[in-house]
């Protein structure tokens, strides 16, 4: 008896050692969804106060997300349209302006007083500017590295509608979600779980509101304090 009872636990650990095995390794081939999903899941917990209101005013909740859609997609495509053109004159600018800069900043340097400080600054900035001339005259783009990046641009792109439409059926859907995970839960503790499931998803839909306000500021500041002590290539920086 003891023999077999031996056994059985044997297969047991073993079996439960491969199920845990083949979590991971399925974790790990789908990490890319996981992620995505986990995205999705807090995207939408920064943007349901706004739909909240929205449903509030008198909208259907599919119809409240996807106004909030089409204002943020507004909001993001029209500042593209906006500061592109200004990037690229800036940036095509700048790379005209580079060699000059090596050249003011060479001298300063043979200017300097100190030999060390002489020597190391223009042997680092020949070879600055020597690897900046190599990648700038480097051939053009081959097939398969054109390939690649229309590839990662698409996966870039599928990313983000998948990453809405995860939100939104998360949103839609989420009254149903909550009840059947809940519903595993003991009675007695059911209340205190739904309370916990409110408190996580309201603290993380506040931060995440909270950075992107933030990033904002930053980007605003940052830009209107270039542009007022009128720093070249200010918008680039």
């Amino acid at each position: 008896m003891p023999t077999t009872l031996s056994v059985t636990r044997l297969i047991l650990y073993t079996l439960a050692v491969l199920a845990v095995v083949a979590l991971g390794w399925m974790v790990v081939q789908i990490r890319s969804i996981i992620f995505v999903l986990m995205l999705g899941i807090v995207f939408a917990a920064a943007i349901e106060p706004i739909v909240f209101r929205l449903r509030r005013a008198g909208l259907r909740r599919g119809q409240a997300i996807l106004v909030v859609y089409a204002t943020l997609l507004t909001v993001i495509f029209g500042g593209l349209y906006l500061l592109v053109p200004l990037l690229v004159q800036q940036f095509s600018s700048l790379d005209a302006a580079i060699p000059d800069m090596f050249d003011k900043l060479r001298q300063r340097a043979l200017d300097s007083d100190n030999a060390f400080l002489r020597q190391t600054a223009n042997r680092t900035l020949w070879r600055i500017q020597n690897t900046y001339v190599r990648i700038r005259n480097s051939p053009e783009i081959g097939q398969d590295q054109a390939v690649g990046a229309a590839t990662s641009a698409i996966g870039v792109l599928f990313t983000i509608v998948s990453l809405l439409i995860v939100a939104f059926y998360w949103m839609t859907e989420k009254a149903t979600i909550k009840r059947v995970i809940l519903s595993l839960f003991p009675l007695r503790h059911r209340a205190r779980a739904h309370e916990i499931w409110d408190e996580i998803e309201f603290r993380i839909g506040g931060w995440t509101r909270g950075q992107l306000v933030l990033m904002v500021i930053i980007g605003v500041c940052s830009g209107v304090a270039y542009w007022f002590f009128d720093l070249r290539f200010w918008l680039a920086l």
